[in-house]
């Protein structure tokens, strides 16, 4: 049995990971490769339920694996699926706050960082973006992950704000699980349609997106050639526990018939 002192220790090294981060510090961790694997493995978990909660899916066997392979495996209809992982955050943001903090002044985004801590829809489709390319990249080089899951904990980061960037399409209409740990919705996007030429045309096209995107149809991921499939899961939302939004791809088509 761990002793009380060394329990209370290792809480503490936890808490101040997460005070240190100072915003969306739900997965700051100390550091570590085994407090790594921790923390990914909890993410996995926490899809594993959404998945389940709103769509049937079962995924089970949850483990972590070496470092040039993506972060996670699990079981699904009696093969391996490979789960990498990566965080949607703000990084200057969360650069500043720590550097602040660590010169002996305390700024928080609830005050003095408010304004820099909103998010829209055109910042949140460029940073999606950014981040299915690293790691579309990053895959290049070793092997392909079935499912690239973008985990966020932004406090800001609300699902209206999701809804307007990513549209669904009757293939997978909105399912939330209300008032239930691991709740999940799920989106599909429609394929984009790449700006091309140049001038008036590519003036109308920009227009043409941005009336889509206040309609609720923006158009903008397609899939990855090393990703088969992206989901982007939300952590914060009161009552719901996780939101969970999918990109593209479907590796669990047998299960969804």
């Amino acid at each position: 049995m761990i002793a009380d002192d060394d329990l209370i220790l290792g809480v503490r090294e936890w808490a101040d990971a997460m005070n240190r981060q100072g915003h969306a510090s739900m997965f700051a961790r100390p550091p570590g490769e085994a407090n790594k694997k921790i923390v990914d493995r909890g993410i996995v978990q926490d899809f594993a339920k959404s998945l389940k909660l709103a769509f049937g899916i079962v995924i089970s066997d949850i483990e972590n694996r070496p470092p040039d392979e993506p972060d996670c495996m699990a079981m699904f209809d009696g093969r391996s699926i490979s789960i990498e992982l990566t965080e949607l955050v703000r990084g200057k943001l969360r650069h500043n706050i720590a550097s602040a903090r660590k010169a002996g002044c305390e700024i928080s985004t609830n005050s003095e960082l408010f304004n820099e801590a909103q998010w829209n829809s055109t910042d949140l489709a460029s940073e999606v973006r950014s981040l299915l390319d690293i790691k579309n990249k990053k895959r290049e080089k070793t092997e392909p992950a079935d499912i690239l899951l973008i985990h966020s904990d932004e406090p800001w980061l609300y699902p209206s704000i999701i809804t307007e960037c990513l549209s669904h399409t009757g293939e997978q209409n909105v399912r939330p699980v209300i008032d239930q740990p691991g709740a999940g919705i799920a989106f599909t996007l429609r394929h984009p349609t790449p700006l091309q030429g140049a001038g008036r045309m590519a003036r109308a096209a920009a227009k043409q997106r941005s009336n889509n995107l206040h309609n609720g149809y923006q158009t903008t991921f397609s899939p990855c050639p090393q990703i088969r499939s992206a989901y982007l899961m939300i952590t914060h939302v009161p009552a719901h526990g996780c939101l969970l939004f999918k990109l593209y791809g479907n590796v669990f088509s047998a299960a969804q018939g």
